[in-house]
């Protein structure tokens, strides 16, 4: 029996195995990947939709909003209200910014968090809030005043 040949084929064998097993990882990678940017999206939605469910869900909560639309007297309650749902409308856009620095989402709705920061369609006291929670960011803080604010 030849040794030296068993060696060599056992080699090629083992070779050809990392090979395969390398392949199998990339595309194990890519999978995770397709994942994870799925998921991203899917949060993103997620954060998009759960501020109208809460709207409409709360008739006190729609009725603040419905004097703050009118221009009207709002009750010291009112303004907690506003600002809680002001300062979760920024903590979502910052999630939504860092998904999108790490390449998991595509593109921001911009033009909608401009006018969500000038208060329509919902008026949202986002300009007395953002800045504390941008701050956790600076990249978020600089995206937010290049971007949204001026």
């Amino acid at each position: 029996m030849d040794h030296d040949k068993i060696n060599k084929w056992l080699t090629l064998g083992a070779n050809v195995g990392v090979i395969a097993g390398i392949v199998f990882l990339g595309i194990e990678l890519s999978q995770n990947n397709e994942h994870a940017a799925s998921q991203a999206k899917y949060n993103m939605l997620q954060n998009q939709v759960s501020v109208i469910a809460q709207i409409s869900s709360s008739s006190e909560l729609g009725e603040v909003i419905a004097r703050a639309r009118a221009s009207a007297e709002l009750l010291p309650a009112d303004e907690v209200r506003l600002n809680a749902l002001a300062a979760q409308t920024v903590y979502f856009w910052k999630w939504e910014f860092e998904e999108f620095e790490a390449g998991r989402i595509e593109g921001l709705p911009v033009e909608a968090w401009r006018g969500l920061f000038a208060g329509s369609p919902v008026p949202l006291p986002i300009s007395r809030v953002w800045q504390p929670i941008a701050a956790q960011n600076p990249a978020f803080a600089k995206f937010m005043t290049e971007n949204i604010v001026n």
